[in-house]
């Protein structure tokens, strides 16, 4: 049997601090054969962002503002 793994196409970077979002989302992306890579906050996301390059970045805009316009102009 082959890893799914080797099937995916793209890799999508999550930014979620909730938790039942968080699952909804990466239960529907991997069930369409994307690479998931789930950070709880802005900070752990942004360093995920840097070090993984993801190909999407999926972001909770509901993240405190204080953190969030910092955190879209690192990305950028």
């Amino acid at each position: 049997m082959s890893d799914p793994t080797d099937n995916w196409r793209y890799t999508i970077l999550l930014i979620e601090d909730n938790a039942n979002n968080a699952r909804l989302m990466i239960r529907l992306l991997e069930k369409n054969n994307y690479q998931v890579l789930h950070a709880r906050d802005g900070e752990s996301g942004l360093l995920m962002a840097l070090t993984e390059a993801p190909d999407l970045i999926l972001l909770d805009l509901g993240l405190p503002d204080s953190f969030l316009h910092g955190l879209i102009a690192q990305i950028h």
